[in-house]
């Protein structure tokens, strides 16, 4: 059996692809990245002591924010911090705010293609009459992100992250334990 055009054409497409030795992301020294787009959470919220659990899941707002230094010409390594506001919290709250922050880095695959990543602190701060107010109560724990980048111009990128956070709030009776998932899709302004 004879190979088709379109095996030939993936074959030739694949090894046309530079390696990671190859990578050039052509950012050096300072770098600022600035993105906005849309996110998803879901989350699953327990109360220790109760016996209940929900699971929420929503649509909000992501916004992503990194700066750092380009150490190589195929390593980043910034402070990261990856946002989604959504419209309505638990507990019957008006706002919500969760993500991660810490630190974070990209490694350019090639021109057009990078894998990001970050350690840190995530968290979560709920809001009774909307964000200009202080936070009516916020949780901290453990968090991290991973996910692609896609350059699509000079200064341009698309990041796709997938970020993780657990936290207990720490009350002795009825305490909320809560593992949080979420997912952001970001048009991402590259500044170096």
């Amino acid at each position: 059996m004879r190979p088709s055009r379109q095996t030939w054409f993936l074959v030739i497409s694949l090894t046309a692809l530079p390696g990671p030795a190859e990578a050039q992301a052509r950012r050096d020294g300072l770098i600022i990245d600035i993105g906005a787009g849309l996110g998803w959470v879901s989350g699953t919220y327990r109360t220790v002591g109760l016996g209940e659990s929900n699971r929420e899941s929503k649509v909000g707002f992501a916004i992503d924010f990194n700066i750092g230094a380009a150490l190589r010409p195929d390593l980043d390594v910034y402070f990261a911090s990856q946002s989604t506001l959504r419209g309505t919290g638990r507990q019957g709250t008006d706002r919500a705010i969760s993500g991660m922050t810490g630190v974070g880095a990209t490694y350019h695959l090639n021109e057009t293609w990078g894998l990001t990543g970050a350690i840190g602190v995530g968290f979560e701060s709920l809001y009774m009459d909307g964000f200009l107010s202080s936070p009516f109560d916020t949780s901290f724990g453990p968090g991290g992100l991973a996910g692609v980048r896609y350059r699509v111009g000079e200064n341009f990128a698309v990041n796709c992250d997938v970020a993780f956070a657990a936290w207990d709030d720490g009350e002795i009776f009825g305490s909320e334990e809560v593992r949080s998932w979420s997912l952001g899709l970001t048009l991402v302004y590259l500044v170096d």
